[in-house]
């Protein structure tokens, strides 16, 4: 048997990658050593070895791919000086090195290879029973990278994704890859370009920063000017960077790795009227925040600043300081007096816990309805930085404000509550969903056939229902919404609302009409499965988040 250089590895480890096998590509020291020349001997790949001359590109390999036997149970675990650990059952242990058994093949190393010896301890968990080598995080260090959950960051020059198991490709000397698979649940976040500096934001964002802005925050991707305070600044900017890495876990299929994207630029005030100014929004314009493709930023204001809410918010405080001293008061009474002053006082004490809770909800739901208004836009701006939302081509509203929309949870994949009960409320009053050839028909933007020239009202149910679209189609449509997005993504300048239907209708496999019917069971099961009597009963009679801006016109 000839050993090939990298090409035939690469074909190796493209014939094992299925789930039921398990891919072990290991870096280690040079196999020119006595050491491992003499453990060689006792490998059952011995005389693949002895008959092989050992190239360039194979001084660092040390063995690789084994099917997963049925019932092994690795009970020790192997770490090794450049980080990577393997899990399998000591055979034989000396003090020139050791052999481990791993599936249906025994595995040797030199002890000079090796940090630590685990026995009786599975430290892998992994189900290829290899943890590859990590690295700390270096500026000069490759892209794309993997931050792992469980603190340790790896990098490659490819990354690769497989159901629900990205594969990173380190390059071998002398060609090839060495590829070491993460499970989905493993990873924290990704990054698969190296950051872009800001010299390419728009010169809008760079008056801004000359102006009398309180704080620059600075995280790439992300250039941040804010005027919030410092204790909500960092909840939102923390929910910024949490939606960046979110959606390149979920939607790395969308991305193409060779295209980076360019800087992203955001405003963050921390008052209405000066978001509405500096904007150049009018008064009584009713906005929460909105993305610019022209100047590709992104304007955001802190709902929790509204005059609203620190209306009700100065009340409340102002009553509960009230009390307090009531109470107070109370205490110094005479019982003989006055003997039911603690009744009094149970009172006083339970409308101050009912007053603080009131405003603790009011101030949470402002906080939360800023954190979606930030993702639901953060939304816009990546997509256009991607490649998706070109303004100079047609984009149906439906799928620029569903996908945003789909975005704005907290937990990417769960019902938008909001604009589901909303949906709700109005089937409830009498509605009825608007066919979906009509919803398909409005473009994104503000174009003569723009979403925003209905009315108020049947914006927002127009929006709610391109939020249930989106999650029907990837709910029940994964596979083919992926397609159809990624064909949407090369649309020309004859893209058209008929285009658009005839293009989802090819990768659905299904007319609209036929859509139409099975989107409406759908929502029913999703409505009945997912909202609570007691949480839509206050939904309806009392959403103080109805007296906000809504998130876009």
């Amino acid at each position: 048997m000839k050993i090939k250089r990298a090409c035939s590895l690469k074909k190796i480890a493209g014939a094992f990658r299925p789930v039921s096998f398990s891919v072990l590509i290991l870096l280690f020291a040079s196999c020119d050593s006595p050491n491992v020349r003499e453990w060689m001997g006792h490998s059952p790949v011995q005389g693949w070895f002895e008959r092989s001359p050992l190239p360039g590109w194979m001084k660092k390999i040390r063995l690789f791919i084994k099917r997963k036997a049925s019932g092994f149970k690795p009970k020790d675990t192997v770490i090794f000086k450049n980080g990577g650990m393997l899990q399998g059952i000591i055979t034989e242990r000396t003090a020139s090195g050791i052999r481990i058994q791993m599936d249906e093949g025994i595995v040797a190393f030199p002890m000079a290879d090796i940090s630590e010896i685990r026995a009786g301890e599975t430290l892998v968990k992994h189900e290829s029973g290899v943890e590859g080598p990590v690295v700390k995080e270096a500026e000069d260090g490759p892209y794309p990278r993997l931050y792992l959950k469980n603190g340790n960051i790896v990098y490659g020059q490819l990354l690769v994704r497989e159901g629900d198991t990205f594969y990173l490709k380190q390059a071998v000397e002398g060609g090839g890859f060495a590829s070491y698979g993460f499970k989905f649940d493993e990873i924290e976040k990704m990054r698969l370009w190296k950051p872009p500096d800001d010299a390419t934001v728009d010169k809008s964002f760079k008056e801004f920063r000359r102006s009398n802005m309180k704080y620059f925050f600075k995280k790439p991707p992300y250039y941040i000017l804010s005027t919030v305070e410092s204790s909500d600044a960092v909840m939102y900017f923390n929910a910024l960077a949490r939606f960046y890495d979110d959606f390149f876990l979920h939607f790395f299929d969308w991305v193409d790795p060779s295209k980076p994207h360019g800087p992203l630029a955001v405003i963050l005030f921390g008052s209405y009227p000066d978001f509405l100014e500096k904007s150049g929004l009018p008064k009584d314009a009713n906005i929460a925040g909105f993305y610019m493709p022209k100047d590709r930023m992104l304007r955001l204001y802190n709902v929790k600043e509204t005059a609203f809410v620190n209306y009700q918010v100065q009340g409340s405080e102002y009553v509960e300081q009230m009390i307090s001293k009531d109470k107070k008061m109370i205490e110094n009474l005479d019982s003989h007096t006055y003997d039911n002053k603690w009744e009094v006082y149970d009172s006083l004490e339970k409308a101050g816990h009912d007053l603080e809770k009131r405003r603790m909800r009011l101030e949470n739901l402002a906080r939360e309805w800023t954190i979606q208004t930030i993702r639901h836009e953060a939304c816009h701006q990546l997509m256009h930085a991607l490649g998706y939302a070109d303004p100079d081509r047609y984009l149906g509203a439906w799928l620029s404000e569903g996908l945003s929309d789909y975005m704005a949870p907290e937990n990417i994949g769960e019902p938008n509550r909001e604009r589901l009960m909303l949906l709700k409320r109005e089937l409830d009053a009498g509605s009825t969903y608007m066919p979906l050839q009509y919803l398909m028909s409005f473009e994104s933007g503000s174009g003569k056939n723009s979403v925003h020239k209905l009315s108020n009202e049947y914006t927002g149910v127009a929006y709610a229902q391109s939020w249930a679209f989106v999650y029907f189609l990837r709910n029940k449509y994964p596979a083919a919404f992926t397609a159809y997005l990624l064909e949407v993504k090369g649309r020309d300048k004859t893209f058209n609302a008929e285009k658009d239907i005839a293009l989802l209708e090819k990768h659905a496999g299904k007319k609209l009409p036929e859509l139409d019917k099975e989107f409406e069971a759908f929502m029913a099961q999703l409505m009945k499965d997912q909202i609570d009597p007691k949480e839509y009963t206050y939904y309806r009679f009392f959403n103080p988040l109805t007296l906000f801006p809504a998130p876009e016109k």
